[in-house]
């Protein structure tokens, strides 16, 4: 699967926008299939961007790291 900035840019999003660190599942994300989300939060968490965790059913957000807040500034100045 190719990566997608785009879609990394809205679950570094959705994570910035929680209200704490309780384990949310990954939200619907329009446009994205629930394959191409959760592999995304991987590689978000993989990067270092988020902290996750996984089940046999699910993949939770926890929060959003100073690594991926930086990711974030980053991508919001990106053209």
């Amino acid at each position: 699967m190719k990566r997608d900035m785009q879609l990394i840019k809205a679950i570094l999003k959705f994570a910035e926008g929680k209200p704490d660190a309780n384990p949310v599942a990954c939200p619907d994300i329009p446009g994205y299939t629930t394959e191409q989300v959760t592999y995304h939060v991987g590689l978000c968490a993989e990067a270092g961007y988020i902290k996750a965790s996984a089940t046999m059913d699910a993949t939770y957000i926890r929060y959003l790291t100073w690594n991926g807040h930086e990711a974030l500034d980053g991508l919001r100045q990106a053209p």
